[in-house]
């Protein structure tokens, strides 16, 4: 019952987050970062409404768990691209594309191993077990996500302290 209540709740945050995103996009459809808060919206929604089952017996579940992951590892370099670029109006390869390659290359090749190890043809290339190596890349997930949150929380505070509009505070 306590699973059950749990996976409730974050259902609950997942549509609450795709509420949110839906409404700014509708309502602020033309601003410049609006698409990628509705994308930050949307991979939060996806990261907390859809899990899969404990068993994974199914390619319905195996999906799901890709997905989830996807959105995970995405999640946290888009947060930087949005507080990069927010409230300006320009778009991040444009004016700092080494800033696009930093933050999407170690999500991309994240993937690209995440890829290998779940498709069995592939699998057969890793050079270490299968189960090393998914430690090894759940470590980095997880420490590629806490870098990205502080460089976007470091971002949005500069943006903070320079704004000279109280609607950007």
């Amino acid at each position: 019952e306590t699973h059950l209540l749990r996976g409730l709740y974050l259902a609950l945050i997942g549509l609450i987050y795709l509420g949110i995103g839906v409404y700014f996009l509708l309502r602020q459809g033309r601003a410049p970062y609006v698409n990628i808060f509705f994308l930050i919206c949307l991979l939060a929604f996806i990261a907390h409404f859809y899990s899969p089952t404990v068993e994974m017996r199914t390619h319905f579940d195996k999906t799901i768990d890709f997905v989830d992951v996807v959105a995970l590892t995405l999640l946290a370099p888009l947060l930087v691209h949005f507080a990069a670029i927010y409230p300006t109006r320009y778009t991040l390869p444009a004016r700092r594309g080494w800033l696009a390659l930093v933050c999407y290359g170690p999500p991309v090749l994240l993937l690209g191993a995440e890829l290998v190890l779940r498709f069995d043809p592939l699998r057969g290339l890793l050079i270490f077990p299968a189960v090393t190596v998914r430690s090894v890349l759940n470590r980095i997930e997880i420490l590629l996500f806490g870098a990205a949150l502080l460089a976007s929380a470091t971002l949005f505070i500069r943006t903070f302290r320079e704004a000279r509009s109280v609607i950007v505070r």
